[in-house]
């Protein structure tokens, strides 16, 4: 028997039924039952129902805007399941009934530490934020493998939401996090059309204490990205993303040469930090090999490093090359003993960059 999205059902072994608003795969669907919990349930155990009288009319509008299941605090693994939202928490504005003046949309990635006085060593709870007064039906894509992971669910207005929680040891691997968003309201409203986000993850950030900071989302300090933004509160939070002037020691960019060399500036104990992962050099690598990707690192590699040398205000150079299958990072540094022997290196610092970073001495 097939059931599609929508369709009223009950439970052959179980009494009460509900609503079908996921379908798992061939043999599994998401029931919404009575409760608002969505129930995976083999399709065989399942029968049609005209009745349609699950939910009582008082609460008709409520219940079915609520998607929601009990918290599961642990990374997404490999599985049949589609896994759904967790249970909905309400943002810590001042007033508990916090209503947006208006009707733009706004939507927020936040990452908070499970262990607060120790950001750099915790693992990462996983936050979206509904800064809208819609309804959010959202898809949370995450790559495995070289496909995705898929977490669905819907977040209420002006709410934020516990979609997942990163190991600080995959932060290295997540590479991109997508997302597609749709709107509606329980009363009549605008028409809003569907949205698409891309996040990308830049590793080192979530190593570097500063990173994490006070917010209008959090009691926590915490690292918020912008998904979404309709209105002026993106420099805000654009504020409140990670900078490597905070880290206590400067980054030299090629803007900064020019400046020093112009303006006679002597910094010390100055680095460069070249991200070589192959997202942060190109906007789209669809269509490319993985040897093509390789040559494109290792040409951004050889180019760095012969311009860090000639900088003369940089002491170090740090190349995040990842984890992976160790290839690139074996190569370039075959590479540094090869063509730059005089330059020592070594593993650059875990708590600032995560693994898979090469240090370069330069002076």
């Amino acid at each position: 028997m097939k059931f599609k999205i929508g369709d009223k059902v009950k439970f052959l072994n179980d009494s009460g039924g509900g609503v079908v608003t996921t379908i798992i795969d061939s043999r599994k669907v998401g029931v919404l039952s009575e409760d608002g919990f969505v129930i995976p349930t083999l399709v065989n155990e399942l029968i049609f129902d005209g009745n349609n009288d699950f939910f009582p009319n008082d609460s008709d509008d409520k219940t079915r805007d609520k998607v929601v299941v009990k918290n599961k605090k642990k990374p997404i693994e490999p599985q049949d399941e589609v896994p759904i939202a967790p249970t909905f928490e309400k943002i810590s504005f001042d007033d508990d009934d916090y209503e947006k003046p208006d009707d733009t949309i706004d939507i927020y990635l936040g990452f908070v530490p499970l262990i607060a006085n120790k950001p750099t060593e915790s693992d990462l709870e996983v936050y979206l934020i509904n800064d809208s007064n819609y309804n959010v039906t959202f898809n949370y894509m995450k790559p495995f493998s070289g496909l995705y992971n898929t977490i669905i669910g819907a977040i209420a207005p002006n709410t934020k939401e516990i979609i997942d929680t990163i190991n600080r040891h995959d932060i290295n691997d997540l590479g991109k996090l997508n997302f597609q968003f749709l709107f509606s309201k329980s009363k009549p409203h605008a028409l809003r059309s569907p949205q698409e986000a891309e996040l990308k993850i830049h590793p080192p950030k979530f190593f570097i204490e500063t990173s994490y900071k006070e917010n209008d989302f959090f009691d926590e300090h915490a690292i918020v990205f912008p998904l979404l933004e309709e209105n002026s509160m993106s420099k805000a939070i654009k504020n409140l993303t990670y900078n490597y002037d905070k880290g206590g020691e400067h980054v030299v960019s090629k803007k900064d040469v020019t400046e020093n060399k112009k303006h006679g500036t002597k910094h010390h104990n100055e680095k460069i930090v070249v991200d070589l992962h192959i997202q942060e050099l190109l906007d789209d690598e669809r269509g490319l090999t993985p040897h093509e990707m390789f040559e494109i690192q290792m040409k951004k590699f050889r180019e760095e490093m012969t311009s860090a040398i000639k900088n003369p205000y940089a002491k170090r150079i740090i190349f995040i090359h990842g984890r992976g299958n160790g290839v690139l990072k074996e190569e370039i540094r075959r590479e540094l003993s090869r063509k730059f022997p005089k330059y020592q290196y070594q593993d650059a610092s875990f708590e600032e960059y995560g693994f898979g970073a090469t240090m370069v001495l330069l002076k």
